[in-house]
């Protein structure tokens, strides 16, 4: 089971920042275990990362995402 930031980036796992007023960034996940730490829960922490970023473009809270970016924006 993928949790920490390596298990994301070994198992080459896209993460993605998203807005609503369509910016979006891909993140590598060692980015994350970088500010955060390597133990960091991805799987379950991504909630609070979301929170803790804003986005570039217009400074929003935006949304990490897991995996293709069209994908998601589907489900959304």
């Amino acid at each position: 089971m993928m949790r920490t930031p390596r298990d994301f980036s070994d198992a080459g796992v896209i993460l993605r920042v998203l807005c609503r007023c369509g910016h979006e960034k891909q993140v590598d996940p060692l980015d994350i275990a970088f500010t955060h730490g390597e133990d960091f829960d991805l799987a379950g922490g991504h909630l609070a990362l979301s929170s803790d970023m804003r986005c570039e473009a217009c400074g929003d809270r935006p949304v990490i995402a897991f995996g293709e970016a069209e994908a998601v924006r589907k489900r959304a």
